[in-house]
């Protein structure tokens, strides 16, 4: 394969997986962007703020060497302060991502905020484009969790929004484990 086919391949699948990220955590428009690279990279704009720093825009991050990182905006809207990584997997499934970023949205601390390097810089032809594919591949059917905190959620019933989903048990009892 060609280098430039090659970084077009990976800048096909990073753009599908952050699309289904996106999807996974309800969100639509022009919220995310992505740099194939090397090294590649990618942004998304989350609705909503943390807690603890609600004068604060928040984002994800991906980078292919530590995977996914929330992170604040500052004042100057130059720089990101990452507060949280998502440690585990370089390309999890989406679906982890979205509660990953939900529980930080509730103000729980799902991540570290130490950095831990799950590839090594330049690993796109050996690793991230197989694993892209992979994640691409897995679960291509996904639809949105939205939950609402007002009231426990079961399997097919309708949330806020009047969307209805078929909910895995393993999300419900999540979701009702964190109602209010």
């Amino acid at each position: 394969m060609v280098d430039e086919e090659f970084d077009e391949a990976v800048a096909l699948e990073l753009r599908r997986y952050v699309k289904r990220v996106t999807g996974a955590l309800g969100l639509g428009g022009d919220c995310s962007y992505i740099d194939a690279g090397p090294p590649a990279n990618a942004y998304l704009a989350l609705d909503g703020r943390l807690p603890s720093f609600p004068d604060r825009d928040v984002a994800l991050l991906w980078d292919e060497e530590h995977g996914w990182s929330a992170a604040l905006e500052t004042q100057s809207g130059l720089d990101l302060v990452t507060v949280a990584y998502l440690h585990g997997s370089l390309v999890p499934p989406p679906a982890a991502v979205a509660r990953f970023a939900h529980r930080l949205l509730r103000g729980e601390h799902p991540g570290d905020p130490r950095a831990v390097r799950l590839a090594t810089p330049g690993d796109q032809r050996t690793r991230l484009l197989p694993l892209l594919r992979a994640a691409n591949r897995d679960g291509a059917r996904l639809l949105p969790l939205r939950v609402s905190l007002d009231r426990p959620v079961r399997s097919g019933t309708k949330v806020r929004g009047g969307l209805a989903v078929d909910v895995p048990r393993e999300a419900v009892e999540e979701a009702s484990r964190h109602t209010v």
